[in-house]
Formats: structure tokens, sequence, C-alpha cells
């Protein structure tokens, strides 16, 4: 007869001499035992999991940005609901308005490229070398990593012609910050480093902040730039090639970008460095410029003809009342003119030269401030020969290995942080920030896929953007605003007068801005002009559920209406990253807006207006 298995699935019993015996006694008790024995396990089960789900929910509902995000993962978002939008034709997977928590089994982000294990991109150490040994060494910075991307952008943008200027290979931080995580920071933390900034950078900006206010991300430079692209244009490298270069350990990045005198130049074999001091940069005495051939310069300090003596005294007069050694355009112009002269830009230039004075080329600033770095309003400057410091001519022969510009030269300064001599030379800053700087591809292809999107939106017709900056503004005090009904009130009033322009100029001839390079987007001038009550595209850092409502019933799209959860799928965890979405927002409306109004004193918008003209 076939053994009848134990209650634990043995083929005996465990404490019973007479195991047949046994069983023969329980062989009528065993289906009972069976069924009372699976009720209780049924019930002890049902019981554990009750006690540990009111545990759980405990603990998110004491904590109100779990509660909000867990809500939406269980429940969905019943404010957005999906396929509300002119180009859901409903074979996509929905809006991401409500997409789910990160964690969810549905959501498994692609990791995203980035440095190998050994610290190096695309070029090989051999390669990396090659490219040091063909310059005159590394140049580096003292990288102010507490300022967000877009400031951080500028920097590198200046830092690239400054480079570029005295031959060097420039050396780039291996990663940036991300101030604001889209979920809970401890979801963003398990897909980036979380620090504290006040502790990462070394300051107590903000500590006066809630706990979980203080928290950034680090994130790969390579997230934020296409660093493979750049380099065919420029000599660069990350600081983690760069320790590799030179047998470094590569762990050893200062978390708040300063260069590190004592470990990167101590010890043998060690690079020499050379330090550029921050107070002779361009006090306010000199005027830094790029480069200067020296017969211009001899030139420029010969004997002045008589009347320019006096047009010198007049220019002095005004640098000195300015407290700058350099002179507006409008302001010498006035000065010539008090002696009777009306010169067109021509003969003043060589009034200019008369006097010793010599003309420079920059950029004019949005409402004349410096917040944007902007390369789209080309003016001219003056200053006297004697206070021309060129920076190539200066720093071109340092013959250490390692040259470091010491401390911060970006603050009040103009695009590249120089003046420049000759049209051309302002026309190739402009190149490095229009064409060399790209985003990653997937931030790319993300944009093309959202404007894909946002042009039908109002049967095909020209749709405008703004960027609403609220977050840090609030604490600021720059806002024009502050409620948000007021805000996009603004925002709503500028884009009526933007929809008058894009009417008057549709019959026009096409005119772009000043820059290199750039054609006419056709495509966007031949869309018909928007009409009232349009939808517009909005970039904002708004996250209060209430504002974000009465932007959406108000004709707002937002970045969740244009950006699917295949999307998300696609481009990886960086979009847990407001600084990411910032970036990929940019692309959007640089690419696919036809009229675009901001804060002339954001960073971020200053990016999306050089896209724009980039874009034609």
């Amino acid at each position: 007869m076939e053994e009848e298995e134990g209650l634990l699935g043995n083929g005996h019993s465990s404490g019973h001499s007479n195991g047949h015996a046994y069983k023969r006694r329980s062989r009528h008790m065993l289906h009972g035992l069976r069924g009372s024995i699976s009720i209780k396990f049924i019930l002890t089960a049902m019981c554990s999991g009750l006690i540990f789900y009111l545990l759980v929910f405990s603990v998110i509902l004491s904590r109100p940005s779990l509660k909000a995000t867990s809500q939406k993962y269980i429940f969905g978002d019943p404010q957005y609901p999906p396929s509300v939008y002119p180009w859901d034709d409903g074979t996509h997977n929905g809006s991401s308005a409500g997409f789910p928590f990160p964690d969810s089994e549905h959501w498994m982000p692609r990791p995203f490229p980035s440095l190998t294990t050994n610290g190096l991109l695309e070029l090989s150490l051999d390669e990396l070398k090659a490219m040091v040994d063909s310059t005159n060494g590394y140049f580096v910075r003292d990288w102010s990593l507490g300022l967000g991307w877009n400031n951080m952008r500028y920097i590198i943008e200046g830092a690239l012609l400054q480079a570029r200027l005295v031959n060097r290979t420039l050396v780039l931080p291996s990663f940036v910050y991300s101030r604001a995580c889209e979920y809970h920071n401890e979801v963003c933390a398990r897909y980036a480093k979380m620090v504290n900034r006040n502790d990462a950078i070394g300051t107590n900006e903000w500590k006066d902040l809630p706990l979980e206010k203080q928290m950034a991300w680090v994130i790969p430079m390579e997230m934020m730039m296409d660093i493979p692209y750049l380099r065919k244009h420029h000599n660069v490298m990350l600081m983690t090639e760069y320790f590799r270069l030179e047998n470094l350990d590569f762990n050893r990045e200062i978390p708040n970008g300063r260069w590190d005198r004592q470990y990167y130049h101590t010890g043998d074999n060690r690079p020499s460095l050379y330090v550029v001091p921050n107070n002779i940069y361009d006090p306010d005495d000199i005027a830094r410029i790029d480069t200067i051939d020296a017969e211009t310069l001899a030139e420029l300090g010969s004997e002045r003809t008589p009347d320019g003596k006096l047009f010198d005294e007049k220019l002095l007069e005004k640098s000195r009342a300015n407290k700058k050694a350099v002179v507006g355009w409008k302001d010498a112009r006035d000065v010539l003119a008090s002696f009777g002269h009306l010169p067109d830009d021509k003969e003043m230039e060589t009034l200019l030269q008369r006097a010793g004075w010599i003309t420079l080329y920059t950029y004019e600033g949005d409402l004349g401030m410096d917040f944007t770095k902007t390369v789209v309003n080309p003016i001219k400057q003056t200053a006297r020969y004697s206070t021309l410091r060129a920076w190539r001519g200066d720093f071109i022969n340092v013959k250490e290995k390692v040259m470091l510009l010491e401390g911060e030269v970006h603050l009040g300064r103009k695009p590249g942080f120089v003046r420049y001599t000759t049209k051309e030379a302002r026309y190739d800053f402009a190149r490095i920030v229009l064409h060399d700087i790209r985003p990653p591809p997937n931030v790319v292809a993300l944009a093309i896929e959202a404007d894909r999107r946002m042009n039908k939106v109002n049967d095909g017709r020209a749709w405008m953007a703004a960027h609403m900056r609220r977050g840090d503004f609030v604490k600021l005090g720059w806002m024009m605003e502050a409620s948000i009904e007021n805000h996009y009130k603004r925002i709503q009033d500028r884009l009526a007068k933007g929809r008058k322009t894009l009417e008057e100029i549709s019959t026009l001839e096409p005119e772009i801005y000043d820059v290199p390079d750039t054609e006419p987007n056709m495509e966007l001038l031949t869309r018909k002009p928007p009409r009232d009550g349009d939808f517009i595209y909005l970039a904002t850092d708004e996250r209060d559920e209430a504002s974000i409502k009465y932007l959406k019933e108000h004709k707002a799209i937002l970045f969740n209406d244009v950006v699917t959860m295949d999307d998300r799928r696609k481009f990886g965890w960086g979009l847990l990253f407001t600084d990411i979405i910032s970036l990929a927002e940019q692309q959007i409306i640089g690419h696919g807006s036809s009229y675009f109004y901001a804060h002339a004193m954001s960073s971020v918008a200053g990016g999306i207006v050089n896209f724009r003209a980039a874009n034609g």
C-alpha cells in the first residue's frame, strides 16, 4: 500500500516510533486536519497582511509628499485624464501626467549611457594623451558648481573660448548638481547620488530651507552635454579622464568644483601648475579682450592729433564717471557730438582711433542686463589702448602643463568673459554657443517628438510658448506677480502682443538674428498665425497641484502633457530630475515655438533664446 505523506511533505513523521501505526490512526483524521490548518493559515496570512499594510500606509500618510505620490501611483491622477489634447490620436500610451511611481514594476527606466567604470568616455587614454600633446597643456577652472545648469553652461562657453585662445585642452567637471527631484527625494537617490548642497558646496546659502529642500543630486556631465560632438570642435575632457591620464584617484574630485592645488600637483611626476589670480583678470580699470596684434596696439599708442587729444580727455572723463575702462557706444557718440561731430559708425571708429581708443565688439544683454548671456544682439563698445589686456597675449606663452584661472569670472560679465577686437572673433564665439554645445542625443530626440505633438495642437497653426519661473524667484523676490493667476495673466498679455506680431510678419520677408551659420526656418514661417484662445506651451518649475490645475484649465500645455510613458522608458531615469526636464523644454521651445516670452533675468530663458537663434 502506498505510504501517505506527512503534513510537512515527509514520508515519515518524526517523534513516533511506530510511523505506520500513526499513519493508520491519522488516515481518517487527515482530511479534517488539512482543512482546519488551511483555514488557519489563510486567516493568519490575512491578518499579517492587514497589519503590514496598515503600518505602511501609516508611514505614507504621515509624509505628505509620499502620500501624494502614492495616491497617483495607486489610483492614478483624476485631474489630468489622458487623451485630452489634439495631438493624441489614441494610439500612444497616454499622457504621462499621472504616470506610475518610478519604483513600479511597470516603469523600469533604461540606464543612461555614462562613463565606463574606468572613468573614460568614447576616447582611449592614448587618444586623450594625443589631444593634450597637440596643445600647450591643460586649461582648468574653479568651477562654480553651486550654480544651476544654465549658468554653468555660460561658464563652460567662456572657458571653451579661453582654452582655444591659449591653445590648451579644457578640463570640465565630470558632474553637475540637479537641484530638484520630480518625486520624493529617496526616489531620485536610487538613481543618482544625493548630497546636501550646503555641505557639498561649502556654504550656508540653503540652510534656512527645509532639510528635504537642501538636497541635490550628482548628474554626470554627459547627461547635460553631447561630449563626443563637442570634441569634434574643441580639445576638451572630463575630470575623470584627466585623473586617468595623470594617475590620480578620480574619487578625489572636489564636490564644489574647486581645483585642488595640493593633491593634483603634489608628489612625483605630478603636472606643474600656473595660477592666473582672479584679481588680475578684469578689474574695473582694464578692458579684458580676446587678442590683439602688437602692430595695432602700437598704432593706437602713437602720437594723437590735437582734436584726438580732446576726444581722449572727454572719453576718459566718461570712463571715470562710470568707473569702467569700457565706454558704451552711445556714450562715446555723445562725447563726439559735444564737439560738433555726428558721425556714422565707420566715421566714429576713425575718430576714436585718432583719440587712441579702439572699437570693441560684444553682445547686449536682455533689457540691458547680463543675466541671460544671449548672443543675438551684437553691439559695439570702446576702450583706451592703455587699458587693453589681451587674454591670449598675456598667457599664450605659459610653460606650465596646467594653467588655472582662479575663482569666479562669470557674474556681471559679457558672453565669453572678454570683449572682441573683430566682428569675426565675436561670430566665432557665437558658433561655440549656438552650434558647438549641444544637449545629448536623447534630449534632442525627445524634443523632436514633443514638437511633433505640439504642431498638431491648434489645428496646425503656429504655437507660442512661455517660461514661467517661480521656485527660486519667489525666494529672491524677482517675480513680477506673486500669485499664479496674476503671473499667468502677465504671460497671456505678452503672448497676445506676440500673436499680433506673428500676424504682422506673416506677409514680410523673413529676417533672422545677426548670428553666424544660420538660415531662416521656413517651416515656422509658413504656419498660419495663432488665434485668440489657442493652447500655449508653458515651461515652468511650478509644482503646486492647485496651480497646475489652474494653468491647465486656461489652455497651458505642460511637459507631462506632451511626453508619454513610452517616451520616459526610452529616455531613461534622467527625467526624474527637474534640471534635465528643463533642458528638454529648452529644446522643445527653441525648435518648435513661433513666439516666446520669459523673464529677462532667467538664465533658462537665455538658453532658449540662443537655441531659437540657432534654429533660425
